[in-house]
């Protein structure tokens, strides 16, 4: 079976938003950015900690040859005066639905510890069960923990609050809500959200 392609390219942060969108248009299917570092400290609480440099990752399929997209894109990054470096390599076939289980532990995030369904945890009152499946919020987003910190500051001592969750994603923060005692309605045009939403609410 043919390899597909990776490409990654590192580049200064604020670029990484215009490389993804090349990498997107020379026929990557979906980018990851890794802009910022997940740091643990001795009580495994996680602290994020912004990068200078971000890696903008796409694959693309095996019918694309990859020296004719490593021309197509540093021509492209060139023009756009985008400082880069750039790693093409074949991408050997792996066990992608389960690998990604190595970059998702255990979160301690405010009030609530968040735990995919494989992970062994201590007992704990505010456990949120998740597998994001294809959405996104896994709690290691920036914006995702501080939406986490400030439901636990604001809900917790308040009662009969409703909460509208508008691009759910896999449902954390609507669960989140809905564990502090608030209604809450969760929406999102993705079909995978909803799906993914549903099944972690149910767990």
């Amino acid at each position: 079976m043919p390899n597909w392609t990776q490409i990654a390219v590192t580049c200064p942060t604020p670029n990484a938003e215009a490389v993804a969108q090349l990498l997107l248009d020379a026929g990557g299917a979906g980018v990851q950015t890794d802009d910022t570092s997940l740091i643990f400290d001795e009580s495994e609480d996680a602290t994020f900690a912004p990068r200078e440099h971000a890696v903008v990752t796409s694959y693309f399929a095996p019918e694309l040859n990859a020296d004719e997209l490593q021309t197509e894109l540093e021509t492209a990054f060139t023009r756009g005066d985008i400082e880069y470096s750039i790693q093409v390599a074949p991408l050997p076939d792996e066990d992608w639905a389960n690998q990604w289980r190595e970059n998702f532990p255990p979160l301690h995030i405010g009030k609530f510890l968040i735990a995919p369904p494989w992970a062994e945890i201590e007992d704990a009152k505010l456990v949120i069960r998740l597998d994001p499946g294809l959405a996104f919020g896994t709690g290691q987003h920036p914006t995702t923990r501080m939406c986490l910190e400030l439901l636990g500051e604001h809900l917790g001592d308040k009662s009969a609050v409703r909460v509208l969750d508008v691009g759910c994603g896999s449902g954390i923060l609507a669960i989140a809500a809905a564990k502090l005692g608030a209604h809450v309605v969760a929406s999102d045009m993705d079909r995978f959200c909803i799906d993914a939403t549903r099944e972690n609410a149910q767990v």
